[in-house]
């Protein structure tokens, strides 16, 4: 009857509440850990968040006109976004991604019901970046086309366009020195990635490029400061050192005349520019 019904209403809105409030707490609770640095205690205060949050529905897909209340749902971007830094101070990138799969939904349709929290746009620029990394150069066009107009115009990802523009026009110098100039702590584990990716380009270009080539003249064209870095590089490629120059092997001996660092990069830029375009 009316009476029973009423009394069934009301007690799911007590439970409904007492669930909102317990996940309150253990969300200021995750703000303080991670504040804290505490990295062990953070992934442990994000696994009993995201059970709240399933248990309470606060995860997308959500039914069509049964949103969470809006405080919860600003609750579980909280609690997700805490979880992709995290992820980031792990360095683990595979993490990171997952992280980002369950936070976007809150970036894009819940959007206009939540509004813009203050890390959604440094979020924003580091997925970027990881895609970036990860030689995704489609993927980071069509997620650049969903941003706002907001987001797009902020200087986080600003700078991360830049950095494709750099990769692009082979401007690696630039990239080399927005790692010293990061705008947040965050960006260094993904252009640290990104800087190594770009190396291996390099190196894979000398090997192909080159007959042999000079330690100091390797050392100049992969950008790097110190012989110990050098050293890193050449037993990861292994490369044959005769004295102090490397000596490459190539199936079809050529007398191509030996390009230039600048003929390098652009060879580089014109291959990610196809990929572009395919």
């Amino acid at each position: 009857d009316e009476a029973k019904l009423k009394e069934n209403v009301e007690a799911l809105e007590r439970e409904y509440a007492m669930d909102e409030a317990k996940l309150k707490e253990n969300v200021e609770a995750l703000e303080r850990e991670y504040a804290s640095g505490n990295n062990e205690a953070c992934q442990k205060k994000i696994e009993g968040c995201k059970v709240l949050l399933v248990g309470a529905s606060v995860v997308p897909p959500f039914e069509r006109n049964q949103l969470p209340s809006e405080q919860a749902l600003k609750l579980a971007r909280s609690a997700f976004e805490i979880a992709v830094m995290v992820s980031l101070r792990l360095q683990d990138e595979g993490l990171f991604e997952r992280n980002f799969s369950l936070l976007q939904p809150f970036y894009t349709e819940l959007r206009n019901v939540i509004g813009t929290s203050d890390r959604e746009h440094l979020i924003l620029g580091l997925n970027l970046l990881r895609l970036l990394v990860q030689n995704r150069i489609s993927d980071f066009h069509v997620e650049l086309e969903k941003l706002s107009p907001e987001a797009h115009g902020s200087g986080v990802v600003q700078k991360v366009v830049d950095i494709e523009q750099a990769l692009l026009e082979g401007a690696y110098k630039q990239i080399l020195e927005a790692r010293e100039n990061v705008l947040d702590e965050t960006f260094g584990y993904f252009m640290d990635l990104l800087i190594e990716t770009i190396r291996d380009e390099i190196a894979s270009s000398c090997e192909a490029a080159y007959d042999t080539l000079s330690f100091a003249g390797a050392q100049k064209l992969l950008m790097l400061q110190s012989e110990a870095d050098m050293r890193t590089i050449l037993q990861k490629r292994n490369w044959n050192a005769t004295g102090n120059t490397f000596v490459f092997q190539h199936k079809d001996e050529g007398d191509a005349a030996i390009p230039s660092m600048e003929t390098i990069q652009r060879m580089l830029g014109y291959a990610r520019e196809l990929e572009r375009i395919v």
